[in-house]
């Protein structure tokens, strides 16, 4: 247990140093965390707007598994036909931009009209954008990386940075309730 610990440390270490060293690898871990944060929010946003729908708890668990089946079959729509076009006519930059303008926009949505179909829409989009059009436009972008520290920057960025993203927006929403 002690050496392990000590190799997930190092591996944590180097791969911090490796984005802090590469401005590219930096504004990667920006988006990956402002995903997590929305998407810890859309996920309390929407478990709020079902609990107060009232109704069993079997009622409640279909409609969120409804909600996620439905997300992850948009999502693997949205990845097969949407993002190789999206990546081919707005290339990787702007394609980055589009998740956190959309959830801009979803969170302002909810503000306006906090009720269940639009909580159900800022969830579906927070996944379809993250895993649909995000994921591979960093994958494309830790492309232009030195070979060197390309895996460890992708193992920080899908770790660490997108689960510091998620605890803070978890903090925010503790925060709001």
């Amino acid at each position: 247990p002690a050496r392990l610990r000590s190799l997930l440390a190092r591996s944590w270490r180097d791969g911090a140093r490796a984005v802090r060293r590469h401005p590219l690898a930096r504004h990667l871990a920006l988006v990956v965390g402002a995903a997590g944060v929305f998407a810890s929010l859309a996920y309390f946003a929407l478990g709020v707007s079902v609990g107060a729908q009232g109704g069993s708890t079997a009622d409640r668990a279909a409609l969120l598994a409804g909600v996620r089946g439905a997300g992850q079959l948009v999502t693997l729509a949205v990845q097969l036909v949407i993002a190789p076009r999206l990546l081919a006519r707005l290339g990787t930059g702007y394609s980055l931009l589009l998740a956190p303008l959309v959830a801009l926009a979803a969170g302002l949505g909810l503000v306006i009209a906090p009720v269940l179909a639009v909580a159900i829409a800022t969830q579906v989009s927070a996944r379809v954008l993250d895993a649909g059009i995000e994921t591979p436009a960093e994958k494309l972008a830790q492309t232009l990386l030195p070979g060197v520290v390309r895996g460890r920057v992708a193992g920080f960025l899908d770790g660490t940075a997108k689960r510091a993203g998620a605890v803070l927006g978890g903090l925010v929403a503790a925060l709001l309730a």
